[in-house]
Protein backbone atom coordinates (compact mmCIF):
# COMPACT_ATOMS: atom_id res chain seq x y z
CA UNK A 1 0.00 0.00 0.00
CA UNK A 2 1.49 3.54 -0.77
CA UNK A 3 1.01 6.05 2.00
CA UNK A 4 1.04 9.33 1.56
CA UNK A 5 4.03 11.46 3.06
CA UNK A 6 5.43 11.02 6.48
CA UNK A 7 2.90 8.02 7.12
CA UNK A 8 3.27 4.08 7.02
CA UNK A 9 2.32 0.81 8.36
CA UNK A 10 -0.24 -2.03 7.51
CA UNK A 11 -3.43 0.71 7.43
CA UNK A 12 -1.16 3.55 6.84
CA UNK A 13 -2.04 4.48 10.64
CA UNK A 14 2.05 4.95 11.89
CA UNK A 15 3.76 8.46 11.44
CA UNK A 16 7.17 9.09 10.82
CA UNK A 17 7.12 12.54 12.37
CA UNK A 18 9.52 13.09 15.25
CA UNK A 19 12.51 15.58 16.25
CA UNK A 20 14.35 14.04 13.47
CA UNK A 21 12.57 12.55 10.78
CA UNK A 22 9.05 14.19 9.72
CA UNK A 23 8.52 12.80 6.16
CA UNK A 24 10.25 9.06 6.69
CA UNK A 25 13.36 9.82 4.36
CA UNK A 26 16.69 7.91 4.79
CA UNK A 27 14.18 5.25 6.98
CA UNK A 28 13.83 1.67 6.28
CA UNK A 29 11.70 -0.94 6.89
CA UNK A 30 12.18 -4.40 7.26
CA UNK A 31 8.99 -7.34 7.33
CA UNK A 32 9.54 -11.06 7.80
CA UNK A 33 10.71 -13.23 4.59
CA UNK A 34 9.41 -13.46 2.10
CA UNK A 35 8.66 -9.34 2.11
CA UNK A 36 12.15 -8.10 2.90
CA UNK A 37 13.25 -4.11 3.22
CA UNK A 38 12.08 -1.28 1.10
CA UNK A 39 12.23 2.44 1.71
CA UNK A 40 9.02 4.71 2.78
CA UNK A 41 6.70 5.37 0.44
CA UNK A 42 7.78 8.10 -1.97
CA UNK A 43 11.98 7.46 -1.40
CA UNK A 44 14.25 5.41 -2.77
CA UNK A 45 18.22 5.10 -2.87
CA UNK A 46 20.85 2.91 -0.91
CA UNK A 47 19.93 5.48 2.20
CA UNK A 48 16.28 5.68 1.04
CA UNK A 49 17.47 9.18 0.68
CA UNK A 50 16.67 10.16 -2.89
CA UNK A 51 12.81 11.26 -4.10
CA UNK A 52 11.17 9.34 -6.73
CA UNK A 53 10.89 10.86 -10.20
CA UNK A 54 9.21 9.56 -13.77
CA UNK A 55 5.67 9.55 -12.60
CA UNK A 56 7.59 6.24 -9.87
CA UNK A 57 5.56 6.53 -6.30
CA UNK A 58 5.31 4.05 -3.57
CA UNK A 59 7.69 2.29 -1.21
CA UNK A 60 11.40 2.09 -3.25
CA UNK A 61 9.26 4.12 -5.89
CA UNK A 62 8.60 0.38 -7.47
CA UNK A 63 5.04 1.77 -8.46
CA UNK A 64 4.35 3.72 -11.80
CA UNK A 65 1.57 6.15 -12.50
CA UNK A 66 -0.69 5.97 -15.53
CA UNK A 67 -2.57 8.94 -14.41
CA UNK A 68 -5.60 9.59 -16.91
CA UNK A 69 -8.24 12.44 -17.39
CA UNK A 70 -6.14 14.74 -16.31
CA UNK A 71 -4.68 12.75 -12.99
CA UNK A 72 -1.86 13.93 -11.00
CA UNK A 73 0.86 11.50 -10.04
CA UNK A 74 1.91 12.03 -6.13
CA UNK A 75 5.07 10.26 -5.64
CA UNK A 76 3.55 9.41 -2.31
CA UNK A 77 0.70 7.76 -3.30
CA UNK A 78 0.11 7.73 -6.68
CA UNK A 79 -2.94 9.12 -8.94
CA UNK A 80 -4.32 12.46 -7.54
CA UNK A 81 -7.95 12.80 -9.57
CA UNK A 82 -9.42 15.80 -10.63
CA UNK A 83 -13.45 16.61 -9.83
CA UNK A 84 -15.42 13.93 -11.23
CA UNK A 85 -12.84 10.83 -11.60
CA UNK A 86 -11.92 8.13 -9.16
CA UNK A 87 -9.68 5.37 -9.42
CA UNK A 88 -6.01 4.50 -9.55
CA UNK A 89 -5.51 5.81 -12.56
CA UNK A 90 -8.27 8.42 -12.65
CA UNK A 91 -10.12 5.82 -14.97
CA UNK A 92 -13.83 5.93 -13.30
CA UNK A 93 -16.01 8.69 -14.00
CA UNK A 94 -18.01 10.32 -11.32
CA UNK A 95 -20.73 13.08 -12.13
CA UNK A 96 -21.38 15.34 -10.02
CA UNK A 97 -24.40 14.73 -7.27
CA UNK A 98 -27.63 16.81 -8.62
CA UNK A 99 -30.17 17.37 -6.55
CA UNK A 100 -33.81 16.11 -7.55
CA UNK A 101 -36.28 17.21 -4.67
CA UNK A 102 -36.42 19.27 -1.73
CA UNK A 103 -38.78 20.59 0.44
CA UNK A 104 -39.23 24.27 -0.30
CA UNK A 105 -41.27 27.73 1.22
CA UNK A 106 -42.41 25.26 4.37
CA UNK A 107 -44.69 27.41 6.80
CA UNK A 108 -43.86 26.17 10.33
CA UNK A 109 -45.49 26.68 13.80
CA UNK A 110 -42.75 29.01 16.13
CA UNK A 111 -41.14 26.00 18.52
CA UNK A 112 -42.13 23.69 15.74
CA UNK A 113 -39.11 20.93 15.00
CA UNK A 114 -40.18 20.52 11.18
CA UNK A 115 -38.72 17.54 9.15
CA UNK A 116 -37.20 18.20 5.92
CA UNK A 117 -36.41 16.11 2.98
CA UNK A 118 -33.67 16.35 0.60
CA UNK A 119 -33.09 14.29 -2.44
CA UNK A 120 -30.33 13.61 -5.11
CA UNK A 121 -28.66 11.45 -7.73
CA UNK A 122 -24.98 10.58 -8.62
CA UNK A 123 -22.22 7.58 -8.97
CA UNK A 124 -21.69 6.58 -6.48
CA UNK A 125 -24.84 7.74 -4.81
CA UNK A 126 -24.58 10.27 -1.83
CA UNK A 127 -23.91 9.00 1.57
CA UNK A 128 -25.30 10.31 4.31
CA UNK A 129 -21.99 12.09 5.44
CA UNK A 130 -22.43 13.70 1.98
CA UNK A 131 -25.72 15.85 3.29
CA UNK A 132 -25.76 19.17 4.77
CA UNK A 133 -28.36 21.63 5.43
CA UNK A 134 -27.08 25.31 6.23
CA UNK A 135 -28.62 28.61 7.27
CA UNK A 136 -27.12 31.97 5.61
CA UNK A 137 -25.60 32.32 9.35
CA UNK A 138 -23.83 29.63 8.76
CA UNK A 139 -25.70 27.15 11.16
CA UNK A 140 -25.27 23.47 9.86
CA UNK A 141 -27.48 20.40 10.65
CA UNK A 142 -26.22 16.80 9.58
CA UNK A 143 -29.05 13.93 8.41
CA UNK A 144 -30.28 11.44 11.01
CA UNK A 145 -31.36 9.10 7.96
CA UNK A 146 -30.42 8.52 4.78
CA UNK A 147 -32.86 6.23 2.30
CA UNK A 148 -30.87 4.73 -0.14
CA UNK A 149 -32.78 3.89 -3.50
CA UNK A 150 -31.80 2.13 -6.78
CA UNK A 151 -30.97 5.93 -8.77
CA UNK A 152 -31.41 8.91 -5.49
CA UNK A 153 -30.08 9.19 -2.04
CA UNK A 154 -32.82 10.71 0.39
CA UNK A 155 -31.46 12.50 3.91
CA UNK A 156 -34.13 13.06 6.38
CA UNK A 157 -33.48 16.09 8.38
CA UNK A 158 -35.01 17.61 11.46
CA UNK A 159 -34.50 21.43 12.13
CA UNK A 160 -34.95 21.43 16.48
CA UNK A 161 -37.44 24.03 18.17
CA UNK A 162 -37.35 26.94 15.26
CA UNK A 163 -37.27 30.25 16.85
CA UNK A 164 -38.23 33.31 14.90
CA UNK A 165 -34.65 34.34 13.91
CA UNK A 166 -34.50 30.98 12.13
CA UNK A 167 -37.10 31.85 9.50
CA UNK A 168 -35.37 32.80 6.38
CA UNK A 169 -33.37 31.28 3.72
CA UNK A 170 -31.68 27.56 4.19
CA UNK A 171 -29.84 25.59 1.88
CA UNK A 172 -29.47 21.91 1.18
CA UNK A 173 -26.04 21.24 0.12
CA UNK A 174 -24.39 17.86 -1.27
CA UNK A 175 -20.97 17.03 -1.70
CA UNK A 176 -19.19 13.95 -3.21
CA UNK A 177 -15.48 13.33 -4.60
CA UNK A 178 -17.57 14.37 -8.06
CA UNK A 179 -18.41 17.61 -6.83
CA UNK A 180 -20.94 19.41 -5.19
CA UNK A 181 -24.50 20.70 -5.70
CA UNK A 182 -27.11 23.03 -3.57
CA UNK A 183 -30.38 24.37 -3.64
CA UNK A 184 -31.86 27.34 -1.14
CA UNK A 185 -35.60 27.12 0.47
CA UNK A 186 -37.49 29.58 2.71
CA UNK A 187 -38.88 28.65 5.76
CA UNK A 188 -41.17 30.77 7.27
CA UNK A 189 -41.92 31.21 10.81
CA UNK A 190 -45.72 31.36 11.87
CA UNK A 191 -46.40 33.37 15.38
CA UNK A 192 -49.66 32.86 17.30
CA UNK A 193 -51.84 35.43 17.33
CA UNK A 194 -52.07 37.76 20.68
CA UNK A 195 -54.53 40.22 21.38
CA UNK A 196 -53.32 43.82 21.31
CA UNK A 197 -56.79 45.45 22.64
CA UNK A 198 -59.24 44.19 25.98
CA UNK A 199 -62.54 43.45 25.13
CA UNK A 200 -65.16 45.76 24.93
CA UNK A 201 -68.80 45.74 26.11
CA UNK A 202 -70.67 47.20 23.72
CA UNK A 203 -74.60 46.57 25.37
CA UNK A 204 -75.49 45.32 28.42
CA UNK A 205 -79.18 43.84 28.99
CA UNK A 206 -80.90 42.27 32.23
CA UNK A 207 -80.09 38.97 31.46
CA UNK A 208 -77.14 39.57 28.41
CA UNK A 209 -73.86 41.63 27.55
CA UNK A 210 -72.83 41.92 24.31
CA UNK A 211 -69.03 41.90 24.45
CA UNK A 212 -66.50 42.37 21.20
CA UNK A 213 -63.50 40.32 22.22
CA UNK A 214 -61.09 41.84 20.40
CA UNK A 215 -60.51 44.78 18.13
CA UNK A 216 -56.75 43.96 16.44
CA UNK A 217 -54.16 41.27 17.06
CA UNK A 218 -50.51 40.63 16.67
CA UNK A 219 -49.16 37.63 15.48
CA UNK A 220 -50.05 35.68 12.10
CA UNK A 221 -53.80 34.18 11.24
CA UNK A 222 -55.97 33.40 9.74
CA UNK A 223 -58.28 33.71 12.82
CA UNK A 224 -60.98 31.30 13.11
CA UNK A 225 -62.19 31.58 16.50
CA UNK A 226 -61.90 33.17 19.70
CA UNK A 227 -62.33 32.50 23.51
CA UNK A 228 -63.67 34.74 26.20
CA UNK A 229 -62.92 34.13 29.55
CA UNK A 230 -65.08 35.68 32.55
CA UNK A 231 -66.30 35.54 36.04
CA UNK A 232 -68.56 37.45 38.38
CA UNK A 233 -67.39 39.91 39.90
CA UNK A 234 -67.64 39.25 43.23
CA UNK A 235 -66.82 35.79 44.87
CA UNK A 236 -65.68 34.93 41.31
CA UNK A 237 -63.47 32.11 42.26
CA UNK A 238 -63.43 30.38 38.88
CA UNK A 239 -63.29 30.98 35.61
CA UNK A 240 -65.52 30.55 32.77
CA UNK A 241 -65.26 30.57 28.92
CA UNK A 242 -67.44 30.62 25.53
CA UNK A 243 -66.15 30.22 22.38
CA UNK A 244 -67.44 32.75 19.50
CA UNK A 245 -66.52 32.41 15.40
CA UNK A 246 -65.68 35.50 14.06
CA UNK A 247 -67.80 37.12 11.57
CA UNK A 248 -67.37 40.89 9.90
CA UNK A 249 -70.07 43.27 11.17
Amino acid sequence: TACREGMFGRNCQESCRTDQSSNCKEVRFCLPDPYGCSCASGWFGRHCEKACVNDSYGPDCRLSCKCQNEGVCNRFSGCQCPSGWRGQNCEKSEPAPHILDLDCNLECNLNSSPKVRCSATGNPLPSQNSFELRKLDNTVLKAFQTIQESNKSTALFEIPRLSAQQGGLWECRVSTNGGQDSRKFNVTIKVPPVPTTAPKLLEKRSKQLLVMPVESHKGDGPIISTRLLYKPLENGDFWSSIIGKLRKI
